[in-house]
C-alpha cells in the first residue's frame, strides 16, 4: 500500500480513501419469561384503600401450559373501586423501535355482570408501580362473562419513545357503584412479552483519521502552484489537509498570516484544500520535497472520500528551457489474469552523461474489473527504488508482484537544462 492511514477507520475502495462505516443505532430485545415460570413477574395492588379486600394475585396452573399470573378479586362491600396487577421490568436500547409488539393470552374464570366496570387492562409504563385509579392503558377489554384462553397480540411501538427502563403490567380493574358487593372476578395471563427492534443505520468514525503518502513527492522545485482535490464531501462531511517538507517528520499549516507548525492529527491545525491552494505559493521549497496528510472528518452520518490530491509546482530550467525533472505515470494495464511479471527493458536516448532514466513498476490484483489496491512503486531493490538499466533485467521475486493482474509504470526523465532525455519505447514481460 502507498499510503499510511489507521485500517480500523479508513479503507482504500477504487481508489478511494473513505471512512468505514459500521451498522448503529439499532437493536432488538424482548421481554423474558413469558410464561410466568420464573419469578421475574411482582404482584401490584391497584387503587386497594380502607376496607376494601385487596386482590389474591398469584402464579397458578395448569396455564397455556405450565404456570400463568392470576388476579382474584375478592368480594367486596358495595360501591367499591380496585384492581390488580401483574408487573415486570424490562429495559430498551433503542428509542423509537421500527417495530414493537406486546402479546399475551387471557381468560376469565369468574365474573360479575352486575358490576358498573369490570375491564382487562395492559400498561406500558416508564414507572413502577400502581397506575392512577381507573386508567386505560395501551389495551384494555371489558368482559362481563367468563371466558376460555384467549390471544391477543397489537404493535405497541408508539410507547417505547426513548431507549430506558419500562414496566409491562397486566391487570383487572372493578368499579362498582351498585348498594350489593361485587361477586368474585378472578382473570389469568400467560404468555406474556414484549418484542421491539429497530434497523440499524450506517454511522462512520469522528475521530478524524488521517492518511499520507508513504513518500514525499520530490523535484527540483522553483515554486509551487496549485493544490487541489478531488473529493465526495455529503453534508456531514469535510477533508482537511497538512503539508510537509520534511518526509512527515513535522507538519504545518496555514495559520491565517503564515504557513506554521501543526498538531499531528488535529484538524483544529489544518486547512481545507481552498486554504491550502490559496497560499501554497509560500510554502517553502528549500528541500524540493512536498507531502500531505489528509483529515478524513464526518459528524458520524456520512462518508467523505478522497479519490486524489493534485498539487502543481514549476521545476528550475536550464539555460536552454529544458526542465531538469520530467516524470511520466502510465494507465493501469489489464494482464486477464494473475500473472508472473518477469523482465522489464526500454530504448532510451541520453545526450549527456548527466543525464539518465529511471523506472518504477507497481502491481494490483483485480476487483470486479478494476484494480485493487496498487502495491508500493517498486524498482531493482524493492520499494523507494529504481529500475535504471534499458537492457532486459530481471524484476525480483522478492518485490511481491506476483500473481497480481494490473500493473503500471513510472518514468522519471532526469536532464541536465542543456538537452533532455528521450524514452523511446518500454517493455514489460509477464506471464499469465
Amino acid at each position: 500500500d502507498n499510503y499510511n492511514f489507521n485500517a480500523s477507520d479508513i479503507e482504500v475502495v477504487s481508489s478511494n480513501a473513505q471512512l468505514i462505516g459500521s451498522p448503529g443505532g439499532g437493536g432488538s430485545g424482548a421481554t423474558t419469561d413469558p410464561s410466568f415460570d420464573v419469578p421475574d413477574w411482582a404482584p401490584v395492588n391497584w387503587d386497594v384503600n380502607g376496607p376494601e379486600s385487596a386482590p389474591t394475585i398469584s402464579l397458578q396452573t395448569p396455564g397455556n401450559p405450565g404456570n400463568f399470573g392470576e388476579i382474584s378479586i375478592p368480594t367486596n362491600s358495595k360501591r367499591r373501586s380496585l384492581g390488580g396487577l401483574w408487573q415486570q421490568a424490562f429495559t430498551t436500547t433503542v428509542a423509537n423501535p421500527d417495530t414493537a409488539t406486546c402479546s399475551f393470552d387471557w381468560q376469565v374464570t369468574a365474573a360479575d355482570p352486575n358490576v358498573q366496570v369490570s375491564r382487562l387492562e395492559v400498561f406500558l409504563d416508564n414507572f413502577s408501580g400502581e397506575p392512577s385509579p381507573g386508567a386505560t392503558g395501551v389495551w384494555s377489554q371489558n368482559f362481563t362473562t367468563t371466558s376460555g384462553w384467549q390471544t391477543v397480540s397489537f404493535d405497541c411501538s408508539n410507547s417505547l419513545t426513548t431507549a430506558g427502563t419500562y414496566y409491562f403490567k397486566l391487570g383487572v380493574w372493578l368499579e362498582n357503584s351498585n348498594n350489593a358487593g361485587n361477586t368474585p372476578i378472578t382473570v389469568g395471563f400467560d404468555n406474556a412479552q414484549v418484542q421491539w427492534g429497530k434497523a440499524g443505520t450506517i454511522v462512520y468514525p469522528t475521530t478524524n483519521p488521517g492518511v499520507n503518502p508513504f513518500n514525499s513527492y520530490t523535484g527540483t522545485i522553483e515554486n509551487w502552484f496549485s493544490f487541489t482535490e478531488t473529493a465526495s464531501k455529503p453534508v456531514g462531511t469535510e477533508i482537511y489537509y497538512q503539508l510537509s517538507d520534511d518526509d512527515g517528520t513535522s507538519w504545518q499549516w496555514w495559520d491565517g498570516g503564515a504557513w506554521a507548525l501543526a498538531t499531528i492529527d488535529n484538524v483544529s491545525t489544518a486547512n481545507v484544500a481552498t486554504e491550502v491552494d490559496a497560499n501554497i505559493a509560500t510554502f517553502p521549497i528549500v528541500s524540493g520535497r512536498i507531502m500531505f496528510r489528509a483529515y478524513l472528518a464526518s459528524d458520524g452520518s456520512a462518508q467523505p472520500q478522497l479519490d486524489r490530491v493534485t498539487i502543481s509546482s514549476g521545476a528550475v530550467v536550464g539555460s536552454s528551457g529544458y526542465t531538469l525533472l520530467g516524470i511520466l505515470e502510465s494507465s493501469a494495464f489489464d494482464t486477464g489474469g494473475q500473472s508472473a511479471f518477469n523482465t522489464i527493458q526500454w530504448t532510451e536516448t541520453l545526450p549527456s552523461a548527466n543525464e539518465n532514466i529511471q523506472v518504477q513498476i507497481s502491481t494490483a490484483p483485480d476487483d470486479s474489473g478494476s484494480p485493487g489496491t496498487w502495491s508500493a512503486w517498486t524498482g531493482l531493490s524493492g520499494s523507494g527504488t529504481y529500475f535504471v538499466d534499458p537492457n532486459e533485467t530481471v524484476i525480483p521475486l522478492t518485490s511481491g508482484h506476483n500473481d497480481d493482474q494490473w500493473i503500471r509504470y513510472r518514468v522519471e526523465l532526469l536532464g541536465d537544462g542543456t538537452d533532455t532525455p528521450v524514452l523511446q519505447d518500454i517493455t514489460l514481460n509477464y506471464t499469465p
